[in-house]
């Protein structure tokens, strides 16, 4: 909220202090590799509040008295924050085929088959589109999701059309998550996969 009054009333203190929460959640609860120190649930729960963040300054820029006292600018984390797109690259990665999440720890094994879209997943597609452009709309396909109202206002209407990905799922890389001390080894495909 702080982000959301401090752009649109042009508050800087307002909108430092969304960025300093920002970036203490960042730093507190993210590791190196992008991925949160907890579970791929909490990784996608701290997201989802940081992203909001990102995309409502986005564009913000501080006063240049401010910006020369804080080292502020105009704010694009998308750009700017390398960490942030290792955090994005982490919510694919922590995804079976399908796009739901695997299960570690206090994850659960979602038996959800036509969730709602994620907003976390779309802001990667059009912050990122050469990481998700062709993921995303392969799990939603998959799995029947539907866009969500993020996609609605900021997606092209064809960006969930078929491209590389059949209607069969993602084949996703064996990957090893430092952090957690896991490695994703991948079988099957579809709602079955492991």
């Amino acid at each position: 909220s702080m982000a959301v009054v401090g752009k649109c009333l042009g508050i800087t203190e307002f909108s430092d202090v969304a960025l300093r929460g920002y970036e203490a959640i960042r730093d507190e609860s993210f590791g190196w590799d992008g991925f949160s120190h907890e579970t791929p649930s909490y990784n996608d729960m701290y997201l989802q509040l940081l992203l909001g963040v990102a995309e409502t300054l986005r564009g913000f820029r501080f006063p240049r008295d401010y910006a020369k006292q804080r080292g502020r600018g105009r704010v694009d984390l998308f750009k700017d924050d390398p960490k942030l797109r290792l955090m994005l690259r982490a919510l694919l990665d922590e995804r079976r085929p399908d796009g739901r999440l695997m299960t570690l720890g206090d994850t659960h094994q979602s038996h959800q088959k036509s969730p709602g879209g994620s907003p976390s997943l779309e802001i990667g597609m059009n912050r990122y589109p050469e990481d998700y452009g062709d993921r995303v709309p392969a799990m939603y396909r998959l799995r029947g999701s539907r866009p969500t109202e993020y996609a609605v206002f900021h997606l092209d209407a064809k960006a969930f059309e078929r491209k590389r990905y059949p209607r069969k799922g993602l084949d996703l890389p064996e990957v090893y998550f430092p952090r957690w001390m896991n490695a994703m080894l991948r079988h099957g495909t579809g709602f079955d996969s492991t």
